[in-house]
């Protein structure tokens, strides 16, 4: 039996430095040996060019700017990730790791995959109790980690997407995945985002078991929605500063580096 794990992501300009840092987080936990096969922007993949362990297939020019999750260029982001999934399993490996590029590894999370069966391994969205009509419309599971142990996963996932055009991106889809797999439930304490604060401003405590945070650290802050997402990553910032964890003092260090105008290092200081 292959045992081997591929990594896979998408990436563009808007998103590179949320992807290194996953990049870092990840290899701090895991090591730098595993390949990466991402789908990404032609900036992206001339910038990641000097990485021997990074495959990029390039779908589009450059994207400098994220797009709004409603939008049409947002639908053809994320409908790469089916595609970097391909890629993946093209390079004869075991089982494939898909992460979003702006999570960020707290602990080491391939151990806990691996402990969980099943041939795919989804993360619910947790929703705070009064939150569950969203589960029709954004999905049960969240389509930023998923572990996949057959090849057939994402044939599934990119013709469920590509039918239904008016549904919620690549997630609302997920919702029909246990009809064709069978599904591995990636616990509470993986992939905590925004969405499970009941007001999107006051966060629930991340728990100390925590093995990756789903959080917008270097996005522009000139919308509503972009203020919820800082909101969240300066709680994430937070739950780093105040652990005892070593490698978690090296991921904080290394935001604040990438952190050019000095915001979270200026808000901890006020809050």
């Amino acid at each position: 039996m292959n045992t081997s794990i591929a990594l896979c992501s998408v990436v563009t300009r808007s998103v590179l430095p949320e992807f290194r840092l996953l990049k870092y987080s990840f290899e701090l936990y895991h090591g730098a040996g595993r390949r990466w096969f991402l789908r990404t922007d032609r900036a992206s993949a001339d910038a990641l060019a000097g990485h021997p362990r990074i495959s990029c297939t390039v779908f589009t020019d450059e994207i400098l700017q994220r797009p709004d999750i409603e939008c049409a260029d947002f639908r053809t982001i994320v409908g790469q990730k089916m595609n970097a999934l391909a890629d993946a399993w093209d390079s004869g490996c075991g089982s494939v790791l898909f992460m979003d590029a702006d999570l960020l590894i707290t602990a080491p999370i391939l151990g806990l995959l691996q402990s969980i069966p099943g041939q795919v391994l989804l993360a619910p969205n947790y929703y705070p109790k009064g939150h569950e009509h969203f589960i029709p419309i954004h999905g049960y599971y969240n389509a930023g980690l998923a572990f996949t142990r057959t090849n057939e996963f994402h044939v599934w996932w990119k013709n469920a997407f590509a039918a239904e055009p008016t549904r919620w991106t690549d997630q609302a889809v997920l919702n029909e995945a246990w009809r064709y797999f069978e599904i591995g439930t990636i616990p509470n304490s993986a992939n905590i985002g925004f969405w499970r604060s009941a007001n999107g401003l006051q966060h629930p405590a991340i728990p100390a078991d925590c093995s990756c945070l789903h959080a917008h650290f270097f996005q522009p802050l000139r919308t509503v929605r972009q203020w919820i997402d800082r909101a969240f990553a300066l709680h994430c910032v937070e739950y780093l500063n105040g652990s005892h964890d070593t490698r978690h003092g090296k991921l904080l260090r290394k935001i604040l580096a990438t952190d050019a105008p000095g915001w979270y290092q200026a808000a901890m200081r006020i809050r």
